[in-house]
């Protein structure tokens, strides 16, 4: 039993330690990082990084704190050179006099030009203590750049020390876009068992990029009608196919194609085999297309097959 609650503490002890590093991670972003504001109400003292220099004493001096006019908008900004996950937010007031002044200044969080959070600071008495010098914002874990505080319109803005607690936020992951699909068989070398006219029907003119359906010099392919009629072409590599489009001959016949077989070979091994529809024997532009869909199926050759005893092969 003494080993198991020896075991119990060592672990709380762990976990307390990991716990604490996790808060200590959260540390001071804006320390001496540029800082810059609207005016000066004493130029030579009242410097906008003094706000930003690890410096909390309030007493107005040559090395403390800041001081603007009392303008319609007047502002300090402190540029953290990066992003953050900013969960705390601590200002530091004048303690010499005027404590009041920064009630209701405005506080916010900006990601590039856009305000992200913002928040206004409470009203803790007007009393110069030490215990009213501390005005501490929480947020909740909000990404941003810059961090701005905004007098009360009419009032005087001064700060001995702002701080800014946060965390670099985790990096976004980057999706990588789809891989484009292309055609690729498009003028691969491709080859036929038979043919019809060997003047007219050329293997590769179904890969030329021509998808006009007319019979003639340049255009579809055609076999004889033997059983076994076939026509392949060579994509000269690997790839991961997901669709074939087969345009079919327009000007007659368009129902010869009909149930002839499409493969996909991986070297001299069939991966995939697929039937082409009936869609109807009339020729119409609507019919010209036939359209397989394919689930990812890896191959280096597709090869088209008839109907045996089917007529000729052609498209």
């Amino acid at each position: 039993m003494r080993i198991f609650e020896n075991l119990i503490i060592a672990i709380l002890f762990v976990l307390s330690l990991s716990l604490l590093s996790t808060v200590s991670a959260q540390t001071n972003v804006a320390l001496r990082k540029p800082a810059t504001q609207s005016s000066f109400y004493n130029p030579d003292f009242n410097k906008p990084m003094q706000v930003v220099d690890g410096n909390r004493n309030g007493q107005n001096g040559p090395s403390s704190i800041t001081h603007t006019q009392n303008g319609s908008a007047e502002w300090w900004q402190v540029d953290l050179q990066g992003l953050f996950s900013i969960s705390k937010i601590d200002v530091y007031n004048r303690t010499d006099c005027c404590s009041d002044r920064i009630v209701g200044s405005t506080v916010q969080i900006l990601k590039g030009a856009t305000v992200v959070w913002s928040g206004t600071i409470p009203n803790q008495g007007s009393t110069v203590a030490a215990a009213n010098m501390l005005i501490s914002l929480p947020v909740p874990s909000v990404v941003g750049d810059h961090v701005k505080i905004s007098n009360k319109p009419g009032q005087y803005l001064h700060m001995a020390e702002v701080e800014v607690f946060g965390v670099a936020p985790p990096p976004v992951a980057v999706v990588a876009p789809a891989p484009v699909q292309t055609n690729v068989a498009l003028r691969k070398p491709a080859t036929q068992s038979s043919f019809y006219n060997p003047d007219f029907n050329k293997s590769m003119q179904v890969v030329d990029g021509n998808r006009n359906g007319q019979n003639g010099p340049s255009s579809i392919i055609i076999t004889k009608n033997g059983s076994a009629e076939w026509w392949q072409v060579d994509l000269q590599g690997l790839f991961s196919i997901s669709k074939i489009d087969v345009y079919n001959r327009t000007d007659c016949c368009s129902d010869a194609i009909v149930g002839s077989t499409v493969q996909i070979l991986k070297g001299a091994t069939v991966v995939w085999s697929g039937t082409i529809p009936n869609k109807g024997s009339t020729v119409a532009a609507a019919n010209m297309l036939i359209s397989l869909p394919v689930p990812s199926v890896v191959g280096d050759h597709v090869k088209i097959l008839n109907k045996p005893g089917q007529a000729y092969l052609k498209f």
